[in-house]
């Protein structure tokens, strides 16, 4: 299998890393690409967007949550969405705030790249409140979450991590048990390895 994307690309680290917790590293290639100017990238995904996964018989998943349960499906370790204390539903929502701060934040991201006579002050304003609201209900969550959340807690440090590296003025290290949390998870050798910084 062959994962395309970007070092940077927080949806692409996302697949990453639940590769390596599923045991996959050494059956999913890592092809970096650079999707705004790869035109040939186009014959895997028509769409130009990634992650995209290629499998053996040509079909791609181009989407990083399809991905992460295809992937979740291979291996031998167990079910990222099963953790122990936690059900199937509850780990797909809570990893789905946290996917949906994530992409507030990178519609701003990209809203702040625009000229600033293009900018949208509205909607600037209204996915930064929505991100900010997504953290503390994310806070909240952390509080009564088991020793290991499974995906839930790859898809909290994974949103909180980028926030730090592309918007570092969103707090959400004042949020006490969210941050020690993901700063836990931060620390495990897997983060470290797919730091966008060190792309």
């Amino acid at each position: 299998m062959k994962l395309y994307g970007s070092k940077t690309s927080p949806y692409v680290r996302l697949c990453r890393l639940v590769a390596e917790r599923r045991g996959l590293s050494g059956e999913v290639e890592f092809t970096p690409v650079d999707p705004y100017a790869d035109e040939a990238f186009r014959k895997v995904n028509p769409l130009g967007r990634v992650p995209a996964l290629l499998l053996a018989d040509g079909t791609a998943l181009c989407d990083s949550g399809v991905i992460v349960r295809y992937l979740d499906t291979l291996g031998g370790a167990p079910s990222l969405f099963e953790p122990e204390g936690l059900t199937r539903t509850e780990v797909d929502a809570h990893a789905t705030l946290a996917m949906g701060v994530l992409e507030l934040g990178v519609a701003n991201f990209l809203e702040g790249r625009r000229p600033e006579d293009e900018r949208s002050a509205h909607w600037l304003a209204r996915r930064r409140t929505g991100i900010e609201a997504g953290l503390e209900e994310m806070d909240r969550i952390a509080r009564g979450l088991p020793e290991s959340a499974g995906l839930a807690d790859i898809a909290f440090a994974v949103a909180c991590d980028w926030l730090a590296f592309r918007m570092p003025d969103i707090g959400w290290r004042q949020h006490g048990a969210l941050s020690e949390r993901v700063l836990r998870s931060l620390a495990a050798a897997p983060f470290e390895a797919t730091d966008p910084r060190k792309a």
